[in-house]
């Protein structure tokens, strides 16, 4: 599959926007400009990017983000181990998270029961008509999976999956060994996110990784039910 920038990439930002009414928000896909998007990754796993958690972090949390910490590799993806003597870790201007001391060394455990996707439309009309500017949104596949993992420590809310494309199960399981094709984070909705209809592969895998960027076993490779 081409690696060329996933149309979700583009929503998550703009959807971000209308974070306080999401759960206002119709479904399965309505204007982008008015809800939210899905939960992506913030300055470390199992923390999201535009909300307000305040649970303590373990000791040894991991990051996507280079400048986090130390280069190491779980389940074929990088991530970046913050260093150990953090009590408090800056996530964003004017805001923190304490870090609790505890380490978190076993990996989650994940289910991967199936996926499927719904076709629509993301950003009708309204003032971010950022579609070539006519204002007259995308087509877009809101695909949701249904899956769940079980960890030690991290609470279900706290789990960040991996989520790995492929033409072929065969395809979508050897992707599962190199760097996911994005990470979400399960929201009151469940766990989904957004593509372009051309982009939507015919197969899925996942792995639930803890805070501390311990992988589970890659899932299954699903067919997505379309």
């Amino acid at each position: 599959m081409n690696k060329k920038r996933p149309l979700w990439h583009t929503l998550t930002p703009l959807m971000a926007l209308g974070a306080t009414i999401a759960v206002a928000a119709p479904d399965p896909i309505a204007d982008a400009c008015s809800v939210a998007g899905p939960r992506t990754v913030g300055a470390v796993l199992g923390i999201a990017e535009w909300t307000g958690e305040e649970v303590a972090i373990p000791g040894n949390a991991a990051s996507l983000d280079a400048e986090r910490g130390e280069l190491f590799v779980s389940g074929g993806a990088t991530l970046y181990r913050i260093p150990p003597e953090t009590s408090e870790l800056v996530v964003s201007e004017g805001r923190s998270i304490p870090v609790s001391g505890e380490m978190d060394t076993v990996a989650p455990s994940v289910s991967f029961e199936g996926a499927s996707w719904v076709a629509g439309r993301a950003c009708a009309g309204g003032p971010c008509g950022y579609a070539g500017g006519s204002g007259n949104g995308v087509d877009v596949s809101r695909v949701t999976l249904t899956a769940s993992a079980e960890d030690d420590i991290a609470s279900a809310e706290q789990i960040t999956y991996a989520v790995y494309f492929g033409a072929t199960a065969e395809e979508a399981r050897d992707a599962s060994l190199g760097e996911p094709e994005l990470w979400v984070l399960p929201d009151y909705a469940g766990l989904w996110f957004y593509l372009a209809e051309e982009e939507v592969p015919g197969f899925i895998v996942v792995r639930a990784f803890d805070q501390a960027g311990n992988a589970s076993a890659a899932s299954a490779p699903l067919a997505i039910e379309r």
